[in-house]
């Protein structure tokens, strides 16, 4: 689908991370093939969908992690369960329900990406995860603790992603991943499948060289990608910040977080949606021309914030107080959320899943 976003502020553009008041942004094919400011030349006007974007900001989608998405949905229910308890008395398809509205939720909220430890699960909740993520599309990497694995069961796990997706585009655009978190020595078997299947690896600040590895709470600096988790207060200008804890898998509860800790307005919406995607190694850090389209339209129209004249500092700080509303969010050049509603979980699925918590509550 070719998409024209126009009058629209637009964030984080380039590596330059410049600001531009009032622009368009063109995608085609699930990249941003043009943008730029002021109106688009008369060649650029033709598209599938326009999007009308006054009082709104365009920027790279939200990426945020590592809770568990497992743990996450438990925040929706309201109580913590052990995982086989709470595996055997839904169907897979009460929990593929449960997890698409939650997904969904995120990306309502801005989360375009997100990266999740989930381990302890069998391969038939992976299965069903997998599916939730492919018809929610919204891009997950999955991050599994290589102690609770061998060799044959990460390839069978990494196997059942395409198995279980419908949509063989969700597969081909990058909507659901794997990753592999080591926070000990691990069996030469599981890294070298790993390597195979490239499969990320995420290291917790152990005594192990991993070529190209994205490390977790390091001692000192290494590489170029650095995660800080569950630390708030050693982040730095560059690292990403995120944590274990799945209820900042919300972003107005990590940005309210963030704002009590740092104090720094300017610099929040660059952790979400900058700094964490790149460290992450998930999701889209800046917007230019060639990058794939993960692209969130915020609104200021309405209170608490507007309607209100956007520029820099006025998005910035109202990032920081997470007052925003998510009018848009394009995922792979994918429109899933337009004016406010989610376009792949209806209002169908978010009764469903309120008669299941009901029902797990009563149970």
């Amino acid at each position: 689908m070719r998409i024209l976003i126009e009058n629209t502020g637009i964030a984080l553009v380039d590596k330059n991370l410049r600001f531009i008041d009032k622009g368009y942004i063109l995608i085609d094919k699930g990249r941003v093939i043009e943008f730029g400011e002021g109106v688009p030349s008369p060649e650029l006007e033709f598209a599938d969908y326009v999007i009308d974007g006054r009082f709104l900001v365009a920027m790279p989608g939200f990426s945020l992690g590592v809770g568990s998405i497992i743990e996450y949905l438990f925040e929706f229910i309201g109580r913590r369960y052990d995982y086989k308890d709470f595996f055997s008395i839904l169907s897979s398809g009460d929990l593929e329900t449960l997890l698409e509205v939650v997904l969904s939720s995120l990306t309502l909220n801005g989360v375009t990406s997100i990266t999740s430890m989930v381990g302890g699960i069998g391969l038939d909740v992976y299965s069903t995860l997998f599916a939730a993520i492919c018809d929610t599309w919204i891009r997950t990497r999955i991050v599994i603790p290589a102690d609770n694995i061998d060799h044959i069961q990460l390839e069978e796990i990494y196997k059942r992603i395409s198995k279980s997706c419908r949509e063989s585009d969700a597969i081909s655009l990058g909507m659901v991943s794997l990753g592999l978190y080591i926070s000990r020595n691990v069996k030469k078997e599981v890294l070298d499948t790993a390597f195979a299947l490239n499969i990320p690896i995420y290291v917790e600040d152990i005594d192990m060289t991993i070529s190209g590895a994205i490390h977790i709470n390091p001692a000192k600096r290494l590489g170029d990608r650095i995660v800080i988790v569950d630390r708030f207060e050693l982040w730095r200008p560059g690292y990403g910040l995120c944590t274990y804890s799945p209820e900042f898998l919300n972003p107005r509860t990590f940005i309210n977080m963030l704002k009590f800790v740092l104090g720094l307005s300017y610099e929040i919406p660059l952790i979400i949606s900058h700094y964490n995607p790149y460290n992450l190694f998930n999701g889209v850090d800046y917007i230019d021309r060639g990058v794939v389209a993960d692209i969130v339209l915020l609104s200021f129209r309405e209170p608490p914030t507007g309607p209100m004249i956007i520029d820099k500092n006025s998005f910035d700080k109202s990032i920081s107080k997470a007052n925003y509303i998510v009018e848009t969010a394009i995922i792979g050049g994918e429109i899933t959320v337009d004016q406010g509603l989610h376009l792949m979980v209806g209002e169908k699925s978010v009764r469903r899943a309120r008669n299941i918590i009901s029902s797990i509550k009563s149970s």
